[in-house]
């Protein structure tokens, strides 16, 4: 693709370009947005007509209240047109980006399918001159292999030579970018320092800027593994883990918080099956994974402990979790560890409500979650409460009217550093927490 710097230094000359977004979840919309804030014509294309309807019909798509006004304001302005037409849309544009994951099957191996088929789509209305953006995570060499030869198979063109293809992540600064070749590279960084201040490193190789991105991820999952052990040893020796943190923070150690939204993340899976089929074993990822587990065990102990304390048992217990979302404060459904231990506790015989204020009960119940429309609803006559999820919604729940909806004596288990104990004590509650002593 022919594009020199000059050609889109400025909003109006911009305008002359057409971006696509293929995958239009919560960080292919916050893309959208920055494309046409930049200046940018971008079409949102989604295979999912109810992302594509929330579009069109302004419904809230972010938590942030500026990124909802943003997009309706773009949608209504016609800068950003939504459809369900992958192929069309690719037709119609210069610069193609993607933000279709890679998937977890139900036995935790990679599934492929649905990137590949995004591919095919996009193949099918590419053009020549154009330029693809691959800005998902993916396993090294993805993009010279899986994405590259479904382009050319379902284009009958040549990367390289008919359109270009890079691999470009921004949002771990520093930015990257690399190509298949040097064009590639070069169009796809003067494209990206058009919506963002962050400086943006050129990589040579593909496969290089592939496993900065994974193995950056990866090592962010060992520390909240980490942090988890150190929880777990906390309370075990009767030491709050937020105390410990707040000392070492003060100075060059920083402790960061056991998210365990975070924990069983899907790329662990992706990574550590890419390993085994070059018959590498990865011990501390293998070992994170495996901590993961346990701590998933250690929630439901807590959990039995609590309802010791009320004097009732686990089994036939009614327990409320709240927060499904895999980042807090924001609709993500990267989040297997909820799902694990909703499923734990099912087969211990626990009647198990769900909520989570960013999801609705339909879409949790299609999810596979037994959830409630309202928090009132989900902690009416529960034995115990879990919370999940840091939303800042759960921080600034009234523990007061909880405690009378609640069938008290009741306990509650924090497991996402929200909840103050002494308050949560205050109101009745048998209260214990992840590494809280």
């Amino acid at each position: 693709m022919n594009i020199e710097k000059g050609n889109i230094d400025t909003k109006e000359k911009r305008s002359y370009y057409t971006v696509c977004v293929v995958g239009c979840g919560r960080k292919g919309l916050t893309y959208a947005c920055l494309f046409a804030d930049a200046g940018f014509k971008v079409i949102a294309a989604d295979k999912n007509p109810q992302i594509v309807s929330i579009m069109k019909t302004g419904k809230r798509a972010f938590h942030e209240k500026n990124l909802n006004q943003i997009l309706r304001k773009h949608v209504k302005d016609g800068r950003i047109i939504a459809t369900t037409e992958v192929k069309e849309a690719c037709a119609k544009s210069n610069i193609i980006t993607m933000f279709v994951p890679i998937k977890i099957d139900e036995k935790e191996k990679p599934d492929y399918s649905c990137l590949e088929k995004a591919c095919k789509d996009v193949g099918m209305g590419l053009q020549k001159g154009s330029l693809i953006i691959v800005m998902t995570t993916v396993t090294p060499g993805t993009t010279e292999r899986l994405i590259k030869e479904t382009l050319e198979t379902s284009s009958g063109l040549k990367a390289g030579k008919d359109f270009g293809l890079g691999y470009a992540q921004l949002s771990i600064p520093p930015g990257m970018v690399a190509g298949i070749d040097k064009n590639s590279s070069q169009v796809a960084a003067m494209i990206l320092e058009t919506i963002t201040d962050n400086p943006i490193i050129m990589v040579e190789d593909l496969k290089v800027a592939e496993s900065a991105q994974l193995f950056s991820l990866i090592q962010n999952h060992v520390k909240t593994t980490l942090a988890s052990e150190f929880s777990v040893f906390c309370d075990k020796i009767g030491v709050d883990y937020v105390e410990v943190q707040k000392v070492l923070n003060k100075g060059y150690s920083v402790l960061t918080f056991p998210q365990v939204s975070r924990l069983n993340s899907k790329l662990v899976h992706v990574f550590l099956n890419e390993a085994e089929a070059l018959n590498l074993k990865m011990r501390i990822t293998s070992s994170a994974k495996e901590t993961a587990e346990e701590i998933l065990n250690y929630a439901i102990r807590l959990v039995k402990k609590a309802l010791r304390k009320c004097g009732k048992p686990l089994r036939r217990s009614r327990i409320t979790i709240l927060g499904v979302s895999g980042t807090p404060d924001t609709k993500d459904e990267k989040n297997p560890f909820v799902k694990k231990l909703m499923k734990k506790l099912i087969s211990k015989g626990v009647q198990v409500r769900v909520y989570d204020p960013f999801f609705a009960q339909k879409e949790l119940n299609e999810m596979g979650y037994p959830a409630e429309k309202t928090l009132k609803q989900a902690v009416e006559n529960t034995d115990c409460i879990i919370i999940t999820v840091p939303h800042e919604r759960f921080g600034k729940m009234n523990l007061r009217r909880l405690s009378l909806t609640a069938k008290m004596p009741a306990a509650m288990v924090d497991l996402a550093y929200i909840i103050n104990p002494e308050k949560a004590k205050k109101e009745g509650f048998a209260f214990l927490g992840l590494g809280r002593g």
